[in-house]
C-alpha cells in the first residue's frame, strides 16, 4: 500500500491507497514544533483503530508546502516504515507541461491537483483548491499547465479582520441567510462568502475569455462544497483529488511498484 501525505500550512491530511482504492484517511493540526516522535504516535494510533498494521505500508509520496516539515516527514517515515518517501516537485515525472515562468516556484499541492484534475479529466481544466489559500489553475486540453491565481482564504480573510481590527470578532466561516448582514457576524459572514463567489466566477469567467476555453471547473480542498450553491459553474467537486494526485504520482513516477 501506499501512504500520500498532503503537508498544508494548516492541516496535514494523510491516506493510505491500496492500488486505487483509497483505505484510510485522517487530518490533523499543522504544528511545526511537533516532532516526529510525535507525529508518529498521532499516526499510529489511526492505523491501529482502523484495523491496519504498520508493515502494510511499502511506500510513501508526500506534497509540502511547510519547508520545515519536510525533514520532520521524512524522519517519521524512515522511522515508521524504513522506506525513504518521494517528494512532488515540478522536477518528478509528470503527465502535464508548464508555461511557467519558473515551475519550482509552483507549490507542490499546485502541481499535484492539476496534475490529478488532468489525468482524470484530460480537457481544459480550472481546479480551485479552498485551503488556507484558495488557489485556482489553468491546464489546456494538451496538458500544459499556463498558471494560476492565489488569494487568501476564508480563514485567513477573516482572521485578519478580527486580528487587525479593535471590534470584529472571530466568525463561523457558512454561508450567509442573505446578502445583507442584520448584525456584525453575519455581516462578516456574508462580506467572506460573497466576495469568494463573486471573485471566483470573475476569474473563471476571465480565464476562459483570454484561453477562449469552456473549461470543465474542479473543485476540492475542505470549503469546496461550501460554494456549491452560488458557485454553480463548478462540474465537479472532488474532496480527495490531493490524496487521489499523490497516488497518481507515486504510480508514475515508480512503474515498478
Amino acid at each position: 500500500m501506499v501512504l500520500v501525505v498532503d503537508i498544508g500550512n494548516t492541516n496535514i491530511v494523510i491516506g493510505v491507497f491500496n492500488a486505487d482504492e483509497l483505505k484510510l484517511k485522517f487530518r490533523m493540526a499543522t504544528d511545526r514544533l511537533r516532532t516526529p516522535e510525535e507525529y508518529g504516535f498521532f499516526i499510529k494510533s489511526q492505523f491501529s483503530e482502523a484495523g491496519l498494521t504498520a508493515d502494510s505500508v511499502k511506500h510513501a509520496i508526500v506534497s509540502s508546502v511547510v519547508p520545515q516539515l519536510d525533514f520532520t516527514f521524512k524522519t517519521l517515515i524512515r522511522n515508521l516504515w524504513r522506506i525513504d518517501p518521494l517528494f512532488v516537485s515540478h522536477s518528478m515525472k509528470l503527465n502535464i507541461r508548464f508555461d511557467y515562468d519558473s515551475p519550482s516556484e509552483i507549490g507542490a499541492d499546485r502541481i499535484v491537483n492539476a496534475a490529478a484534475a488532468y489525468h482524470l479529466w484530460p480537457t481544459d481544466l480550472v481546479v480551485l483548491d479552498f485551503g488556507t489559500a484558495t488557489t485556482v489553475e489553468f491546464v489546456d486540453r494538451g496538458g500544459v499547465y499556463k498558471g494560476g491565481v492565489i488569494l487568501p482564504g476564508f480563514n485567513l480573510m477573516k482572521d485578519s479582520l478580527h486580528l487587525r481590527t479593535a471590534k470584529l470578532p472571530d466568525v463561523e466561516v457558512k454561508k450567509p441567510e442573505a446578502i445583507l448582514g442584520r448584525n456584525t457576524i453575519q455581516s462578516i459572514q456574508s462580506g467572506l462568502y460573497y466576495v469568494s463567489v463573486g471573485g471566483l466566477r470573475y476569474i473563471i469567467d476571465r480565464v476562459r475569455s483570454e484561453y477562449a476555453a469552456q473549461a470543465k471547473i474542479v473543485a476540492t480542498g475542505g470549503l469546496s462544497a461550501l460554494l456549491r450553491d452560488d458557485l454553480s459553474l463548478v462540474d465537479q467537486i472532488e474532496p480527495d483529488l490531493t490524496l487521489t494526485g499523490l497516488n497518481f504520482l507515486f504510480h508514475l513516477n515508480n512503474v515498478q511498484s
